[in-house]
């Protein structure tokens, strides 16, 4: 994934020193905490700039305050005499995050719904199934969006 995209809209207006501690810097908030940059539109008087946050490891995520802050910060450097407009798209978990075998438990006891039921619904056999509502195997997304679908209220 590119650290900012569409940057040849603005690399001709800054030194070879101004793109590359912009790359840098992009790269440090990439890697810290999955923050990439977007050029949006740039003229004489105005950058567009959009800040996107991904899922991060160790979940490390800004508020939108602190994503506009950075965003600033990083280009008004290079860009001090530009109108900097920025637009934001902060990571939000999807709601399939709340699941765990806990919570599986939990609302299949609310529920009265049996393994064997899940099984019934969806084909997979019952190890499987118990594995992963005992927790002795780590569900992956697609599982994690079935039993959401299938227990949440």
């Amino acid at each position: 994934m590119k650290l900012v995209k569409n940057i040849h809209l603005i690399q001709d207006s800054l030194s070879e020193s101004d793109i590359n501690e912009l790359k840098q810097d992009a790269y440090n908030y990439a890697r810290h905490a999955q923050l990439y940059f977007k050029v949006i539109h740039f003229d004489d008087s105005e950058l567009i700039v959009e800040a996107r946050q991904f899922k991060s490891p160790n979940e490390n995520y800004f508020t939108e305050k602190e994503m506009s802050e950075r965003t600033r910060d990083l280009f008004n450097r290079v860009f001090p005499n530009h109108e900097l407009k920025v637009r934001l798209s902060p990571y939000n978990a999807p709601a399939v995050d709340i699941v765990t075998p806990a919570w599986v438990q939990e609302r299949m006891s609310k529920k009265r719904m049996a393994s064997k039921a899940i099984r019934d619904l969806t084909g997979i056999d019952k190890g499987n199934i118990s594995k992963w509502i005992s927790g002795s195997r780590k569900m992956s997304q697609p599982v994690k969006a079935m039993f959401y679908l299938l227990l949440n209220d």
